[in-house]
């Protein structure tokens, strides 16, 4: 497992279907960790604050439920993304990132590099036929921009506008097939405009 080396490893409930706002932070016996919020004796002497009970009750639930289904779940969203991957870097101009890196992807992501468009338009068209999608990470909510990931492994260019789209536990084939719609329909209408451009 690649988190068993890991220093320190960071979990967000919500990914995982539990609730927002609550984590885990487990640290590697030994690992320095310095308090940023002081105050308290709470996770020793490491935060301040009272814990949020129900919140890490929630957590330990979902965590449970995840646990018993994680095999299926993981093969069932990998082919969905593999699926929508491969129909979706057929049409022209679209590439996956780490298609031919080898690099370990996880099930429900997937980031492309599109040719012929503005990013932004992209989105938004996007999500006029109800796919919600990203230019960057979750972590930059609202941001337009390039990927700071993209660029530290050395895959962004100027001419593409990056798209990450998430798949989950809740996918469905059906969800796939309508997002392979909504970019064929979207690249034609942000390409066209960008032709119509004096």
């Amino acid at each position: 497992m690649v988190a068993a080396a890991a220093d320190m490893v960071s979990v967000s409930a919500h990914k995982l279907g539990g609730p927002k706002g609550v984590g885990a932070l487990v640290v590697r016996d030994g690992t320095p960790l310095t308090p940023l919020i002081h105050g308290g004796g709470q996770e020793r002497q490491r935060r301040g604050g009272t814990h949020d009970v129900a919140g890490i009750v929630g957590f330990a639930a979902a965590l449970l439920l995840a646990a018993a289904d994680r095999t299926e779940r993981v093969r069932r969203v990998t082919d969905l993304r593999d699926d929508l991957a491969s129909r979706l870097t057929a049409l022209a101009g679209v590439t996956a990132t780490l298609a031919d890196t080898g690099a370990a992807v996880l099930p429900g992501h997937l980031h492309l590099l599109v040719e012929g468009v503005v990013g932004e338009e992209l989105l938004l068209l996007l999500e006029r036929w109800g796919v919600c999608a990203s230019a960057a990470s979750s972590c930059a909510s609202g941001a337009i921009g390039g990927s700071h990931v993209v660029q530290a492994i050395g895959l962004e260019d100027p001419a593409k506008a990056p798209v990450r789209l998430s798949l989950g536990a809740d996918t469905t084939s059906a969800d796939v097939d309508a997002t392979v719609a909504a970019m064929e329909a979207s690249l034609a209408r942000a390409r066209g405009s960008a032709r119509r451009q004096p």
